[in-house]
């Protein structure tokens, strides 16, 4: 989608001009990392810590979008590049949406890190879940196991599962609003069920594939 790189530009853009509007106004060293609990628990310098976050994005959005080339299969991967290409958009605009989010921390405009990232990362793994859903069999993106990468059919079956278990856990990650306190176990363990989940369906396929002794 052409529009796509348009986006994820004018995205970063806006995350360092921020940067630059509130650095007057923020002390030489500014928290970076919270605990569950949302209390900062790590510092950095002024400004490694108003750039460093809009530096990685880029450099992640310029590695994802061109890593597709790279692939043997990447015919398939043009069979859902158009989700793909919105699943990097939602990647820029959550971490996008990070780096806000610790400039308003920062200013002391915000009190609670844990909903504030619960918040951010449901819309990111329903984007998630879109596109393992719609993923054909490739090399670099989806639940690669032995058992996905041998069958079209066992890759097709595992992440049409895999879809709906992570657009899932967006959903439950917005219980993490609601109670703050569990949301960093929320975000979390719900990631780590759905994987775990979908990697043990890609054996299961595969075995239903196989001829009966």
């Amino acid at each position: 989608m052409r529009t796509v790189p348009v986006l994820i530009a004018i995205l970063i853009a806006l995350a360092l001009v921020a940067s630059a509007l509130v650095a007057p106004q923020l002390p030489a060293r500014i928290a970076s990392h919270w605990d569950a609990q949302g209390g900062a628990n790590r510092t950095l310098p002024k400004a490694v810590g108003l750039f460093l976050l809009p530096a990685i994005t880029a450099a992640l959005a310029l590695l994802l979008w061109f890593i597709p080339s790279l692939d043997p299969l990447r015919k398939n991967v043009a069979k859902f590049r158009r989700y793909y290409d919105l699943f990097i958009l939602a990647l820029v605009a959550m971490l996008v949406y990070v780096h806000f989010v610790t400039l308003l921390w920062n200013l002391g405009m915000l009190v609670s890190i844990p909903r504030a990232l619960a918040l951010g990362f449901c819309p990111f793994t329903i984007a998630l879940g879109a596109l393992l859903g719609k993923t054909k069999r490739n090399w670099l993106i989806g639940v690669r196991t032995p058992w996905t990468l041998s069958s079209d059919r066992v890759w097709d079956r595992t992440h049409a599962l895999a879809g709906r278990l992570f657009m899932g856990a967006g959903i439950v990650m917005l219980l993490g609003v609601a109670f703050p306190r569990a949301a960093l176990w929320l975000v979390v363990g719900s990631l780590m069920l759905s994987a775990v989940v979908s990697v043990v369906y890609s054996y299961v396929a595969y075995r239903d594939e196989q001829p009966s002794a």
